[in-house]
């Protein structure tokens, strides 16, 4: 389910990080779009990353989903997220049904810049999970119930530590 914000006359929608795929393509030349651009996801690009991540996905490409991260674009590549679309368009209409008309749409979190790395404890007692971003991805992992001590889960090293707290929509 996605969580809804309002933030102030706008609707912004956040998409669990379970619920999405992160894949690192290199695009080839003059492919992605400009910052400025009104159609960031046209019909050329939707294509060239539908052969550039067919190999990698389990589900058809037509069945999914794909949104650029936000520019500036390097040469490491751009990160796309990748989730299901009937289960993104089912989302968005119970939303709507429930008065909030989506604007936008959100990662939970993202892949971060080479250096960086941010770790979330999510979860419950009963079902705690490490939830972290680095400049390799997104990462989730289930943890013991009750683990009570950093020796008990694997974290990654010098992480950014930040408490989150699970959502559940009404």
């Amino acid at each position: 389910t996605l969580t809804p914000l309002r933030l102030d006359t706008e609707t912004v929608a956040v998409i669990p990080a379970r619920h999405l795929s992160w894949q690192q393509v290199q695009c080839p030349a003059g492919v992605l779009p400009s910052p400025s651009a009104t159609d960031p996801m046209g019909a050329r690009l939707r294509s060239v990353l539908e052969g550039l991540l067919e190999d990698r996905l389990l589900d058809e490409p037509s069945a999914l989903h794909f949104a650029l991260q936000p520019p500036p674009y390097n040469a490491a590549g751009v990160w796309v997220a990748v989730c299901d679309r009937a289960e993104l368009a089912l989302a968005i209409q119970q939303l709507a049904a429930q008065g909030h008309g989506v604007h936008r749409l959100v990662p939970e979190c993202s892949p971060l810049p080479e250096g960086s790395t941010t770790l979330w404890i999510t979860g419950t007692a009963d079902t705690p999970q490490a939830l972290w971003a680095d400049s390799q991805g997104v990462h989730l992992w289930a943890l013991p119930a009750h683990a009570h001590h950093a020796s008990a889960w694997p974290a990654p090293a010098q992480a950014q530590l930040a408490l989150a707290e699970t959502v559940q929509a009404e």
